[in-house]
């Protein structure tokens, strides 16, 4: 869950040349075992990648919503506040 007071720093993944070449092995072990070609080894892990990113995005939606709920939630509280410290004075 995100967090208002203690969000650490964002962990940037950064595409190195030994993550590339460590992913084209990997295709190209997958593309071994599977007899499927190299190119469409590649199309399956973009479309893999398309629903990571759909699930962050979804799971991120969920983050926003919890903590408007939160703010929602003072706003009330704060409003309650203010109607007390309003009736207070109109009954002196």
């Amino acid at each position: 869950m995100g967090t208002l007071h203690d969000q650490k720093p964002r962990d940037f993944k950064n595409v190195t040349k030994s993550g590339a070449l460590n992913l084209i092995t990997e295709i190209n072990e997958v593309s071994k075992e599977t007899k499927l070609s190299f190119d469409q080894v590649f199309k399956i892990y973009e479309l893999k990648e398309k629903q990571r990113t759909n699930s962050l995005y979804a799971a991120n939606g969920d983050i926003k919503d919890e903590q408007l709920s939160g703010f929602g939630d003072l706003i009330s509280e704060l409003n309650s506040h203010l109607g007390t410290i309003a009736e207070s004075f109109e009954q002196k």
